[in-house]
């Protein structure tokens, strides 16, 4: 069972010189806003599932808003919210997937620090058609090996905000 003790650090800012998250929990579900490094206004949003057996998490979205100043940023808000779940949430496993048509997706993935770990064929019907997912995952033990310094303050849990 997740823990609630493990939601009390979310209502936080983490920055990186490029974008900003903050993310509220509600439940065992975090909704992180990205932000531009100096402006608050809503540019995408990036989410978190903690699931209640063991301690992984899924990374349940990631939407940029077209034209947004924070384009091109999606693999470093996963890395900022990653470096939260491994570090102060605990978590040892983060995984995602997406459409496997959706190939600009893989390099986002994979510069989140994730690592493609299967396709599976057909998950789902829409638009007429069955489509294949393609999905990944990090553990903490080895994230932590290509984390930034930023990141590992992240990890130990240093609160990093705008003053």
């Amino acid at each position: 069972m997740v823990e609630n003790a493990r939601f009390e650090f979310w209502r936080t800012a983490l920055i990186t010189t490029r974008v900003r998250i903050n993310t509220t929990c509600c439940g065992p579900f975090g909704v992180t806003k990205m932000t531009s490094h100096d402006d608050d206004t809503m540019t995408g949003m990036i989410g978190l599932l903690l699931e209640e057996y063991g301690s992984n998490a899924m990374c349940t979205g990631l939407v940029i808003l077209p034209g947004s100043p924070v384009k091109g940023c999606g693999a470093e808000a996963g890395r900022l919210l990653f470096a939260h779940a491994f570090g102060p949430l605990g978590i040892h496993r983060v995984w995602a997937g997406h459409r496997a048509d959706h190939a600009m997706m893989s390099s986002v993935m994979t510069g989140a620090g994730l690592e493609r770990e299967a396709t599976l064929r057909e998950l789902f019907h829409t638009q007429g058609r069955w489509h294949d997912v393609t999905t990944y995952a990090a553990v903490a033990h080895r994230w932590r090996e290509q984390a930034s310094p930023l990141e590992l303050a992240i990890m130990r849990g240093a609160v990093l905000s705008r003053s």
